[in-house]
């Protein structure tokens, strides 16, 4: 009982072996990037995984699961719906939030909308996350925008449903966050109440080459 005790306080790093496919995106050393050359290079153009960019190592042991519960188990944290436009928003205490991802989805029978996500763009000002969120430390380059902070917590083969973005840093702190990335004129088929699991597993397979107009361009896995 012990050992289960002490395997809930930390995260389930695990994930299923059939969503760990090739990544195909350019790797750039942000090492050898100076500031100008990464706004001339990158950013503004194609997604790249930048190794080297970041000493997190402080804010990754803040963000352990069992520190999380213990110095902000009572703060709240906002919780939107896996659906496209995110329709479910509601607030909660984290310590309320974290159940919901002992139950990593696997059926193909749930909406969009029944799945949970915390994606929170107010922990940079929140007074009670402020602190917290000083911890972390960007990547050494600017975008041509100033920048928003978010910060997320989701269960094992979660996600939002497709989605659109403009340039923006994404940084994983503990398991695995997996990218599928399509061309700006280029749309998937999709719902946007399908679960992101779902989507996977019945379009995936059958999009993931490059030279297919109609899929996904690109798909990434991280660590």
């Amino acid at each position: 009982e012990r050992a289960g005790e002490e395997a809930a306080a930390e995260w389930d790093e695990s994930y299923a072996e059939w969503l760990a496919v090739p990544c195909d995106l350019r790797r750039v050393d942000a090492r050898a990037l100076t500031a100008a050359q990464f706004r001339e290079r990158h950013a503004e153009g194609p997604p790249v995984i930048l190794t080297g960019a970041s000493e997190n190592g402080a804010f990754r042991e803040a963000t352990r699961r069992r520190r999380l519960l213990a110095e902000h188990g009572e703060h709240r944290v906002n919780v939107f719906s896996a659906d496209s436009h995110s329709k479910v928003q509601t607030s909660l205490p984290l310590r309320d939030y974290l159940p919901h991802l002992a139950a990593p989805q696997h059926t193909n029978r749930r909406s969009a909308e029944d799945v949970l996500y915390m994606f929170d763009s107010a922990f940079h000002s929140a007074p009670e996350w402020r602190g917290f969120m000083a911890q972390y430390r960007p990547p050494p380059f600017a975008l041509h925008r100033e920048p928003i902070m978010s910060f997320g917590i989701g269960a094992s083969a979660t996600g939002v449903q497709w989605h659109v973005h403009g340039p923006g840093f994404s940084e994983v702190l503990h398991g695995r966050k997996r990218w599928l990335l399509t061309p700006p004129d280029l749309q998937p088929p999709f719902q946007p109440n399908e679960t992101t699991l779902d989507w996977i597993r019945h379009h995936l397979p059958l999009r993931t080459h490059a030279d297919d107009d109609n899929g996904v361009a690109a798909a990434a896995a991280a660590a």
